[in-house]
């Protein structure tokens, strides 16, 4: 009599439940690993990595950087110590306590990377990772260059979208004034939106748009004379930014950090058939194609341009923002990138370390 086939198993470390390379890249994938006839076990870091600090300096800020430190070792320790009885181990970008544990007890480990984290502090850490994982995942080409200097074993996979979860209902009138809108992290606000919002200001004086920001601390965003309107982010916001929103906007800077984002709010912006005004750095260029699903734009005349063209063509608007939709649903899908993401696992766990 044939015994029951034994289920591979898999371990997915992330930072939190709701910081999107562990959403993105990691969590929403883990229904359709079960599927594939995956076992999962999710371990988030807990407190989790983008926990809000009550003390940032001084004796407190250091006691309570310690306390959080050992909480997070105490609760991870008894898991990472039997990874080895995991057929793989998927890491979302970093192991921030225990990871020469981690390397020690795990068989198989796969990197995942969704951002350049290879320098700053941890820099050391980042690199020994990626050097010992039997494999990278890179969101894009720019983070596969960057990690090949690390791992001998690469492979790009995009960041999707579960398409079908996203509203993109249009109403019928259109509001007036044109709403542009930006959905981000309070990081990713200080980062990318921060150093734009006086040219806002400027183009807004002109031609008398709302501003929409969607994320978590409205206290984060910088001051500006731009006008905007704050809504709280949550996990159900960002799937109905289609009623916040006209227009989706994502300026980067002409930095190596930015040129290695994955367009994670681009592809939202479009799964909600929102055309969009991007920044035409790393994946944006091929994500957006200018002119079709939105517009490209660097200078401030062209954003000005891109959002006159836009505020003044509601079918246009609706137009973009199906094509968009269809590019995201065919291009950047669960469903499209699934399999990929099997075939990895069952490669990894199929070859020793």
């Amino acid at each position: 009599m044939q015994k029951d086939r034994v289920l591979p198993s898999l371990l997915a470390i992330t930072h939190s439940t709701h910081d999107p390379a562990s959403r993105f890249r990691v969590m929403q994938f883990m229904p359709h690993f079960r599927k594939g006839g995956w076992q999962v076990t999710h371990h988030p870091f807990s407190p989790s990595l983008y926990r809000k600090k009550v003390f940032h300096r001084g004796f407190a800020g250091r006691v309570e950087g310690a306390l959080i430190n050992m909480l997070r070792r105490t609760r991870s320790f008894r898991l990472l110590n039997r990874a080895g009885s995991f057929d793989v181990v998927l890491v979302s970008r970093e192991v921030p306590c225990l990871q020469r544990l981690l390397l020690k007890r795990a068989r198989h480990i796969i990197l995942d990377l969704d951002d350049d984290i290879f320098g700053g502090t941890e820099s050391a850490a980042i690199h020994r990772l990626c050097q010992s994982a039997a494999l990278v995942v890179a969101g894009n080409q720019t983070l596969a260059e960057r990690a090949s200097c690390c791992s001998k074993s690469v492979k790009i996979i995009p960041t999707v979208i579960d398409v079908n979860s996203y509203e993109s209902a249009v109403p019928d009138n259109p509001p007036i004034p044109v709403r542009l809108g930006w959905l981000g992290s309070p990081y990713s606000l200080e980062e990318t939106l921060g150093p734009v919002m006086e040219m806002l200001a400027e183009l807004q004086a002109k031609f008398g748009f709302e501003f929409v920001i969607v994320s978590t601390h409205p206290e984060t965003i910088p001051k500006s004379r731009l006008r905007w309107r704050f809504v709280p982010w949550s996990p159900a916001t960002e799937k109905t930014i289609a009623r916040l929103f006209d227009v989706g906007v994502m300026p980067l800077q002409d930095l190596p950090a930015h040129r290695a984002k994955c367009g994670c709010k681009l592809l939202q912006y479009m799964a909600a058939a929102l055309p969009a005004i991007a920044s035409p750095l790393g994946v944006n260029r091929k994500i957006l194609d200018h002119g079709v699903t939105g517009f490209h734009a660097s200078s401030e005349s062209e954003w000005g341009r891109a959002i006159e063209t836009l505020a003044g063509d509601p079918d246009l608007r609706r137009k973009m923002g199906a094509i968009g939709k269809a590019k995201v649903a065919r291009e950047y899908s669960i469903e499209a990138w699934l399999p990929r993401w099997l075939e990895v696992l069952e490669e990894v766990a199929g070859n020793p370390k």
